[in-house]
């Protein structure tokens, strides 16, 4: 699911707009009570993407085991197509509201109108082409399945906004309830429906009945209540920054998707449910990690956008700290892959456990992917985004056509791959634009590599040396989690003290803040 000497003071898009960029005077105080606000922002963000994510993987789990890869595989092709939609109004409308330097209610009332329309096209426009998309597929169930998530549409688009009002004054607490809920819920429904015999339309139940318990949870967190003030004065100041940016959007969805629709199209929708499941499983612990970290950097970086010196500081101290959380977490599930998989999941979705082995080695352009493309947009490089975005989708398009007759893991190869293949230039266009070099960038996440690697050695050798006497005996993971949870905490301690102690004493700073205020 699935965001740079004299040149930085123009972006390559030309003057942003004047109520879409802060100035200098309007900074929200000091750095020390942005750093506060940004840590508390982290936590609660770290609250509700965990439970979020754990109650989506606990019902995940138990939906794949009920309904297997065949119910899961359409509902993944249908999804490849509404998940495009879907990001329309958020990225091109919502989003904006996080970057503003004030919000009138004129904008956030042409916010609202603004995305309920865009949904409410895009749900008519999935309705009627929901049979060709079918046939194009190779798959007439897609269909009707697609219609059905299209009228989630509107109801999504309806919380957006306000939504997006609460990130702005970092009302991450509000938000982990309403995702606690609307997952309880939503998962409620969708087992519900599974145990009625409705297969893949199950996981349609789930996503409707979550999206509409969001939504209006969000219009009780945040009390405000549109009025009619639509200006096409404010929707042409908002186009510059939102058309590139729903652009960019697309392609990072079309990106994580257009693999299934290749896998579909040439394998078989049974191979799309394996596939989906063994990246749905990656990107679920990726995903706990990281978007706790990426969620708030945007406000942040936003806010020193004018200051890169202070801008470069809190970047690298984002994706310092993310990386010692993410890594290890990722390469790990890899590791443990082809136990734990069939474990959670039952014996079916065994094929999916080397595709998530292959895909942990995401890792590395994890971390850095999902900081630098909102780093850079915070600065203005969007058209640069663009570029990179569509260059990615057609190598990813490429490579995996090319790699689809050598099977599922091929493609897992032909995903990581250009990944590898785009970091490079990635980092160098990060560089171009922030001002962080290399060096800068690699020391920030070194420790984390670093013992990530000890970690993998250390959880390989066990496997050499005990693993099938553990597995007789059931202990495996019991055995291998722990060992490589120790060692690299160990690890941790001894390449990269310092850090440790660092963020140990801003953690603690932070409670006492807390307490302070209670």
């Amino acid at each position: 699911m699935n965001q740079s000497p004299s040149e930085l003071d123009q972006p390559l898009d030309g003057p942003p707009g004047p109520d879409l960029e802060p100035d200098a005077p309007s900074r929200p105080g000091p750095l020390p009570d942005l750093k506060r606000k940004t840590a508390k922002s982290i936590v609660w963000t770290a609250v509700r993407i965990g439970s979020d994510y754990l109650f989506s993987f606990a019902i995940f789990a138990v939906l794949a085991r009920k309904l297997g890869p065949e119910a899961f595989g359409v509902f993944a092709l249908a999804a490849a197509f509404a998940e495009v939609v879907r990001v329309l109004p958020a990225a091109g409308f919502t989003s904006a509201l996080q970057r503003a330097r004030e919000v009138s209610p004129e904008m956030a009332d042409t916010v609202l109108w603004g995305s309920l329309a865009v949904a409410s096209i895009g749900a008519a426009a999935m309705a009627l082409l929901a049979r060709p998309i079918g046939m194009l597929v190779g798959e007439p169930a897609v269909a009707p399945l697609l219609v059905g998530l299209g009228l989630t549409l509107p109801v999504s688009a309806a919380g957006g906004t306000h939504i997006a009002l609460m990130l702005r004054e970092f009302g991450h607490k509000a938000m982990a309830s309403r995702s606690v809920a609307s997952n309880l819920l939503g998962g409620a429904a969708g087992l519900a429906a599974a145990w009625g015999g409705w297969g893949a339309w199950s996981l349609v139940v789930q996503r409707a009945v979550s999206e509409l318990v969001g939504t209006v949870m969000a219009w009780q967190a945040y009390p405000w209540w549109p009025g009619g003030a639509f200006s096409t004065r404010v929707l042409r100041e908002l186009s510059g920054y939102s058309i590139t940016m729903t652009y960019n959007q697309v392609l990072s969805v079309a990106l994580v998707r257009v693999q299934d629709v290749i896998i579909g199209r040439f394998i078989g929708t049974a191979a799309v449910g394996q596939y989906r499941t063994a990246w749905r499983t990656v990107d679920l612990v990726a995903q706990g990690m990281i978007m706790p970290f990426t969620q708030v950097a945007l406000p942040t970086l936003g806010r020193l956008q004018d200051d890169l010196p202070a801008f470069r500081k809190a970047y690298l101290r984002i994706t310092s700290v993310c990386s010692a959380v993410a890594v290890p977490a990722i390469v790990g599930f890899a590791l443990i892959a082809p136990d734990a998989i069939p474990l959670l999941f039952g014996a079916q979705w065994r094929p999916a456990a080397p595709v998530a082995q292959i895909l942990g080695l995401m890792a590395v352009p994890f971390t850095h992917n999902r900081f630098a493309a909102p780093a850079l947009a915070t600065l203005g490089r969007y058209t640069t985004l663009a570029r990179f975005s569509s260059l990615q989708l057609i190598l990813t398009v490429v490579m995996s056509i090319a790699a689809v007759p050598y099977g599922l893991v091929a493609v897992a190869g032909a995903y990581v791959a250009r990944a590898y293949l785009m970091l490079p230039l990635q980092m160098w266009v990060f560089k171009r634009y922030s001002g962080l070099g290399y060096g800068e960038l690699l020391r920030s996440v070194a420790p984390a590599f670093a013992t990530s690697a000890l970690m993998a050695a250390a959880v390989v050798g066990l496997d050499a040396a005990a693993g099938d006497a553990l597995r007789a005996r059931h202990l495996y993971l019991v055995t291998a989690i722990p060992v490589g949870a120790l060692v690299y905490l160990g690890g941790l301690w001894l390449l990269a003290r310092r850090f440790v102690i660092e963020q140990l004493r801003d953690l603690r700073g932070l409670m006492a803040a807390r307490g302070q205020a209670g």
